[in-house]
C-alpha cells in the first residue's frame, strides 16, 4: 500500500496484491501503475526532470496512470514484459444512476541487450485500448509545460460526448495508444527519448483524432557517475562520495538537456465548438541534478515553451480559450525542488 499526503488529503496511489511464487513471473491484482511508457512506469522520483514529458502525462490520463486491474509481468535482468486489464482509479465512485467506467488492456516490453555497469542499451514499445469512455467525453488532454505549480495547460484539446447544435454526434467511442521508448548510457552520458500517438475514434460520420508527442533529452555527470536501469525503468543514482564537507564528499552533479513537444493538431476537431486546428506546444529545458546521497537530491530546471491556440492566453471564459485570436503563449519558468525519497 502506498499513499500521498497533499494539502491536508491523503490520496491511495498503490494498493495491491502480488504473487511471484513462478520463476520470472508476478501476478499483481489492485490498485497499481498500468504499463505505460519508460518515464511513467519508474518511479516519480527517479526521473531526471521536475516533470514527465508533456506527451506522458497527457494520453496516460487517458488510459494508463494508476487503476484497478490485473497484470502479469515476465521479469529479467534484460528482457521484460507486462500485460493487463484494468478499469478505473479507485477514486471513481458509482452508482446505479452513473455510466460503467473506463475499461481496457495495456501492455509494455523491454529490451535491455546492452546491460553493464556505465554500459547500456535500451528499446520498448507499449501500447494500450480503451472503451466505456465516461459520457464519450475527454475533457482536457493536454498537460502543463514542465511545471506544476498551478493548473496551466501550455495545449489541451477536448473532444465531447455532447454534439453541437447542427452536426452529428463526436463524441469519443474508444480510444488507442502506442509508444516507443529508447535509450542509452555511455560512461558518464546519456541519452533518452520516447514517441507517443494516441487516437480516438469517434461515434458515427466523425473522423478520428490523432494526436502525438515526443520528448529527447541528453545528461551528463560531471562527477563520472552513469545513469542506472533496472528491469526495464530507470533506478537510483549512487554517487560515489556522499555529500559530507568534512570528509571531501560533494555527492554527484548531473547537467541535463531536453526538447519536448505535444501536438494536439487535428483537422477533425474544428467542427467542435470551433476549435483552433493548430495546438501544439513545446519547451526547451536545460536541468542540473544534485545527488547529495542515493536518497536525497535538488533538482534545478529552466524551462522556455511556446504553445499555440494556448488556454494559458486565455484562460475564461472557455469560449475565449477555445476562439480567442493569435492566443499563441510564450514564457519561461524557473524551478526548483529538494526531494528525500525512501
Amino acid at each position: 500500500i502506498e499513499a500521498e499526503l497533499v494539502k491536508g488529503t491523503v490520496n491511495l496511489l498503490d494498493a495491491y496484491v502480488q504473487y511471484n511464487g513462478v520463476k520470472n513471473l508476478v501476478f499483481t491484482v489492485g490498485q497499481q501503475k498500468a504499463p505505460f511508457g519508460l518515464e511513467a512506469n519508474s518511479t516519480d522520483a527517479l526521473n531526471s526532470f521536475l516533470e514527465r514529458g508533456m506527451a506522458n502525462a497527457a494520453f496516460g490520463a487517458v488510459g494508463a496512470e494508476r487503476r484497478v486491474g490485473a497484470t502479469v509481468a515476465y521479469q529479467t535482468d534484460k528482457l521484460n514484459a507486462t500485460i493487463g486489464v484494468f478499469g478505473s482509479g479507485e477514486a471513481v465512485q458509482r452508482n446505479e444512476s452513473t455510466p460503467d467506467e473506463t475499461y481496457g488492456v495495456n501492455g509494455r516490453i523491454t529490451w535491455d541487450p546492452i546491460l553493464d555497469t556505465g554500459r547500456l542499451l535500451h528499446v520498448g514499445a507499449s501500447a494500450y485500448k480503451v472503451a466505456g469512455i465516461a459520457g464519450h467525453t475527454l475533457s482536457n488532454i493536454g498537460d502543463r509545460p514542465g511545471s506544476r505549480i498551478d493548473g496551466g495547460r501550455l495545449v489541451q484539446a477536448t473532444i465531447t460526448g455532447t454534439a453541437p447544435s447542427g452536426l452529428a454526434p463526436t463524441g469519443a467511442r474508444n480510444a488507442t495508444y502506442y509508444g516507443l521508448e529508447a535509450a542509452g548510457v555511455f560512461g558518464p552520458f546519456s541519452l533518452q527519448g520516447e514517441y507517443n500517438h494516441l487516437s480516438v475514434d469517434r461515434f458515427g460520420t466523425a473522423s478520428t483524432v490523432n494526436f502525438d508527442g515526443y520528448y529527447v533529452f541528453g545528461s551528463f555527470f560531471i562527477t563520472g557517475e552513469s545513469r542506472v536501469f533496472k528491469n526495464g525503468n530507470v533506478d537510483r543514482i549512487k554517487p560515489f562520495t556522499d555529500f559530507n564537507p568534512r570528509k571531501g564528499g560533494w555527492g554527484a552533479f548531473e547537467l541535463l538537456a531536453r526538447y519536448d513537444v505535444l501536438d494536439l493538431t487535428d483537422g477533425g476537431l474544428q467542427s467542435i465548438a470551433g476549435n483552433p486546428v493548430n495546438k501544439k506546444g513545446d519547451s526547451w529545458t536545460l536541468g542540473l541534478n544534485w545527488y547529495l546521497n542515493p536518497n536525497v537530491r535538488f533538482v534545478a530546471n529552466y524551462i522556455q515553451f511556446k504553445g499555440e491556440n494556448s488556454p494559458l492566453v486565455f484562460p475564461v471564459p472557455a469560449a475565449s480559450r477555445l476562439n480567442g485570436p493569435g492566443t499563441t503563449a510564450k514564457g519561461d519558468v524557473f524551478g526548483t525542488r529538494l526531494q528525500v525519497d525512501f
